[in-house]
């Protein structure tokens, strides 16, 4: 996957964080845990010096290649997500900061379990794991990826608007409005997920 669909994935994960902690708009975590979650998404990719990660960040690629770190293995597994997870909650930062930036982490490896290739979620196990056979699953910078990537991030906008509703129903005037939008919406929904929203 590109970049930019691990982006919008980043967005989504740290989202469901900050709305599973009903974490209130202004206070600093919502903005850290957003801009974080934007960017850690895209992070995993450092085990490959030619992505747009590893440009970024060419001196730490290219030391994981030299260490014949391959792509999608350690920064793609579970036991160096958990190794993020426990360096971040040590550092002592709220809980729902590290657990949005861990869980957009965790979007990357999620989101290229769809591609062939899949990744090495078990790592150091040498087998690779993914949710698709070949015929069915997802190009790298294919007309699918840009489907999926349409779709995030039009998911990624309904849920801001659910971290932002708060602010919305409390302006004069318009207020009531934005109200009565969302109860239509809502009834609109199956009941399975409109009780989240």
């Amino acid at each position: 996957m590109m970049h930019q669909t691990h982006h919008a994935g980043g967005l989504i994960a740290a989202e469901i964080v900050l709305i599973y902690y009903h974490q209130p708009v202004f206070s600093w975590i919502t903005p850290a845990a957003l801009l974080g979650g934007y960017f850690l998404a895209a992070a995993a990719d450092v085990d490959k010096p030619e992505s747009y990660v590893g440009q970024k960040v060419l001196p730490i690629s290219l030391a994981l290649q030299t260490l014949r770190i391959r792509h999608r293995t350690l920064t793609h597994s579970l036991l160096f997500t958990a190794m993020l997870w426990l360096l971040l909650r040590s550092s002592g930062l709220p809980n729902v900061l590290v657990d949005a930036w861990v869980a957009a982490y965790a979007s990357h490896w999620f989101l290229d379990l769809f591609n062939e290739q899949g990744v090495e979620l078990v790592w150091p196990l040498p087998f690779r794991i993914k949710f698709l056979p070949s015929l069915l699953a997802v190009g790298t910078d294919s007309f699918a990826e840009v489907l999926i990537r349409q779709s995030l991030y039009g998911v990624h906008y309904l849920l801001f608007f659910v971290l932002v509703k708060p602010l919305l129903f409390d302006l004069p005037i318009v207020g009531q409005l934005f109200s009565n939008i969302w109860a239509m919406l809502l009834s609109s929904m199956p009941h399975f997920i409109s009780r989240y929203l």
